[in-house]
């Protein structure tokens, strides 16, 4: 009989730790830079991507704005520390494999640690390198490759037979321009301008006339409104956010 309890806790233990939540990567939500590229890094007030395991319960849990975004989703909440300063991460959904989370601005940048904890069980910390400004472009294809997503003033989107012209105004969507002072769980009344904060835009490698640059309605989501450059030809060109 001793030795049946001293099997069974061999197992309980071993149980345990099958079901302890793991991170394995972290990227910005909409450019998807894996770590050791250039520009790589989770910026301050950006919607960011958990990779790992036992994260959260099976399926997909969606967080809602009623009237607010909840820190703790299905039990799950995340922790950031930086420099000494400790944040909660806002995670937009959950599930066991991937989590999309809002970094709080209130972040200091810099290399800290972040934590997942799902049902009072806590993940080994994981790396995190924390900028002021990591911006990363919406694309058509979700993964960071691609078309854009890029739409007139009407918020129609632009493709192949509704194309760009010269001195048209479009707005590019992503997130990553920088921290912002509003309550990053609601949606956001009066969406900020980031504009003291440097930024400049290129479309087909030419500087693109940026008249705003800031949130949206939707915290950690950004909108860039751009003049399309003249001189430009071709069924697709490139377009890049570059915070300075």
């Amino acid at each position: 009989m001793r030795r049946l309890a001293i099997v069974s806790a061999a197992l309980f233990s071993a149980y345990l730790a099958s079901a302890q939540p793991a991170i394995t990567g972290l990227q910005n939500n909409y450019s998807y830079l894996l770590p050791g590229t250039p520009n790589y890094a989770i910026a301050r007030g950006s919607i960011f991507v958990i990779y790992g395991a036992n994260m959260a319960p099976a399926g997909l849990l969606t967080g809602a704005f009623s009237p607010a975004l909840n820190k703790n989703l299905g039990g799950v909440s995340i922790k950031v520390t930086v420099a000494g300063t400790a944040t909660e991460a806002i995670p937009y959904y959950v599930s066991p494999g991937q989590i999309s989370a809002i970094l709080p601005s209130a972040t200091p940048a810099g290399t800290g640690t972040i934590t997942v904890t799902y049902n009072g069980a806590t993940s080994a910390p994981f790396a995190i390198q924390v900028a002021q400004s990591a911006f990363g472009i919406m694309t058509l294809s979700g993964n960071g490759l691609g078309q854009a997503v890029v739409m007139d003033a009407g918020f129609n989107l632009l493709t192949i037979t509704n194309p760009v012209k010269e001195d048209q105004t479009v707005i590019f969507w992503g997130t990553g321009l920088g921290p912002d002072t509003n309550d990053e769980t609601r949606l956001i009344g009066s969406p900020t301008s980031l504009n003291s904060l440097p930024f400049e835009f290129y479309i087909g490698h030419k500087l693109a006339e940026v008249s705003y640059h800031g949130r949206s309605q939707f915290p950690g989501l950004d909108q860039i409104v751009v003049k399309v450059p003249r001189g430009l030809s071709g069924c697709y060109v490139s377009a890049q956010g570059c915070p300075n």
